[in-house]
């Protein structure tokens, strides 16, 4: 990923900070993803590339799964929210391989 700043996963809050142990235990690679202002909270890359955005409220912003997706756009790009964190939870594989359409 060129032209990127790729880092080791971080972020604050439970609903990020079990998102990221979960994807962690996965076979693939996480990262975190930074370009100039915009950025995305995971990068996990197995089979397919998902940019995550881990969300605990409602209200969706999407600048750096945007951003993302022009520099990569054959990623996935998907939220986690409180709508569907127990989903993910409870299956994180099934979970990616349904957002992926």
């Amino acid at each position: 990923m060129a032209g990127a700043e790729i880092r080791a996963p971080c972020g604050s809050g439970e609903p990020r900070t079990r998102a990221r142990q979960r994807l962690s235990r996965l076979p693939g690679r996480l990262y975190y993803w930074r370009e100039g202002k915009d950025e995305v909270d995971f990068v996990f890359e197995s089979d397919r590339v998902f940019a995550i955005e881990v969300k605990s409220g409602r209200k969706r912003s999407g600048n750096g799964l945007g951003a993302f997706l022009k520099s990569f756009p054959d990623a996935t790009a998907l939220f986690i929210t409180p709508d569907n964190y127990a989903a993910f939870e409870a299956d994180p594989v099934g979970f990616l391989k349904r957002m992926q359409g």
